[in-house]
């Protein structure tokens, strides 16, 4: 039920720039998740082209324990996928809004004006590909809906409702895999590292791509018998480092890279899951109760 468009949109720009607080999408889910205090300043999304929301007295209250609410937040967080993909769709439909006979379209920006400083960006709407490859992305989103339907409609409305929301709970496990590799890492204002990297270890303030994302990513250690569970995502740094690389060799290329690492002293840091789990919450507790403090309206 995801869209592939917005997948390939957020997941390539999330490689780019990983833990950028202005660039990276998966880390901006103001106003109900916060994972590094400058999230919460008000700053300029470039993906989303708008200015991240502030938050008012209950919201700054409400997360402080935000978490609490992470893990039950993470086993609906596929229906945000389903929305975002969506919107996505429409916004990015070929048919709608002119362009040439092939449906692409020039993408003139808009200004956007903050309300709360007056400061000015400018937000370019949604490329607009090719109608086929648009109409066969959304034959596929309509065609997962009539399988879902299909499915849920021969079962009774108690069954196919616990059918449907179990699911989605055991996917949030996948949600949780996915945020564990970043949330308790480096995180910069710009780029892969460009600017305001105010924690990395080497004191400059910045770092180069390949250095950043060891800083901005954790690999969850396991044994390998556990690998088909994980999936691979438990060797992020490995999969930022070689995004094509088929999973079952990134174990093979894990000690390679360490290497390497080692060689230039940047650190890697691979947690047990477990203790990953505790780093991600610890870090939540921490941003929370410095966000919850601050006096933004």
């Amino acid at each position: 039920g995801i869209d592939l468009g917005w997948w390939k949109s957020t997941h390539n720009v999330h490689h780019s720039a990983t833990n950028s607080v202005h660039d990276d999408p998966d880390i901006q889910h103001m106003p109900l998740l916060c994972f590094e205090e400058r999230l919460s300043e008000n700053r300029w999304s470039t993906y989303h082209g708008r200015f991240m929301p502030l938050l008012d007295d209950l919201l700054g209250k409400i997360m402080t324990y935000q978490h609490w609410y992470f893990y039950p937040l993470m086993a609906v967080a596929r229906f945000n996928l389903y929305i975002q993909s969506i919107i996505y769709l429409v916004q990015s439909c070929p048919f709608i809004g002119g362009g040439d006979s092939t449906g692409k379209q020039k993408n003139e920006g808009y200004k956007v004006v903050n309300q709360h400083t007056g400061e000015t960006r400018t937000s370019y709407p949604w490329h607009k590909g090719a109608r086929m490859q648009w109409s066969l992305q959304a034959i596929t989103i309509a065609t997962f809906w009539f399988l879902v339907y299909s499915l849920l409609s021969r079962l009774d409305l108690l069954s196919a409702a616990l059918c449907f929301v179990s699911s989605h709970i055991v996917a949030g496990m996948l949600h949780v895999q996915i945020l564990l590799s970043h949330i308790a890492m480096h995180y910069c204002a710009d780029g892969s590292g460009s600017t305001d990297a105010h924690t990395a270890p080497n004191g400059h303030g910045e770092a180069g791509y390949y250095e950043w994302q060891a800083l901005s990513t954790m690999d969850v250690a396991c044994p390998p018998c556990m690998d088909w569970f994980h999936g691979g995502l438990q060797f992020q740094l490995e999969h930022h480092l070689f995004p094509r690389l088929p999973r079952w060799n990134l174990r093979r290329l894990m000690p390679l890279t360490d290497e390497i690492f080692s060689k230039y002293d940047v650190p890697v840091v691979r947690k047990g899951f477990v203790e990953a789990n505790c780093m991600i919450l610890k870090q939540m507790r921490d941003v929370g109760a410095k966000v919850g403090k601050r006096k933004n309206i």
